[in-house]
């Protein structure tokens, strides 16, 4: 990501609410904890004062909360921090609303877990989302003018040959 500066890496969140099987995320919680939009704001100001201007926000999902995400996305546009950031997130937790907010706030790559393009597979792993969503999530992000990012699991249990190739 960092293409213009030095960049950290910042966590607005911890914890997930979803089931996924594979996760390698249980020892943070399954509990959502939440900074507050003010909170993490002040930190990136307190990080441009020392030369970083690129940040990879690290949550486990940045916008499982929305509206808390919107907020800090208005914070950061009211505070006219000249930033680029990336972060992760789900298939079904994005709408034109929001990517356009993280848009305008500084966004420059999103990184979705899009794991399968299985439904059968999805559900067996717990994905909670379906392939058709992943494509939607994916077009809208790129029509928002953000970088996209996906990642893939091949080989999950009962996989065929023909869902890898599907995926």
């Amino acid at each position: 990501l960092a293409k213009n500066s030095i960049a950290t890496t910042v966590m607005t969140s911890r914890g997930c609410p979803f089931s996924c099987t594979y996760c390698d995320r249980p020892a943070l919680g399954k509990t959502f904890r939440a900074r507050s939009p003010e909170n993490v704001v002040e930190e990136l100001k307190q990080c441009i004062e020392m030369g970083i201007k690129e940040f990879n926000i690290f949550d486990d999902t940045f916008t499982v909360d929305r509206k808390r995400a919107i907020a800090i996305c208005k914070l950061i546009i009211a505070e006219n921090l000249d930033i680029r950031w990336a972060c992760r997130s789900r298939v079904h937790l994005v709408n034109p609303e929001i990517l356009d907010w993280m848009k305008k706030a500084g966004c420059g790559r999103i990184s979705f877990g899009v794991e399968t393009a299985s439904d059968r597979i999805g559900k067996i792993i717990k994905k909670g989302a379906t392939g058709s969503q992943a494509v939607d999530a994916i077009k809208m992000t790129k029509d928002a003018g953000i970088e996209v990012l996906a990642d893939f699991i091949l080989g999950s249990p009962t996989e065929t040959p023909e869902e890898v190739e599907e995926t």
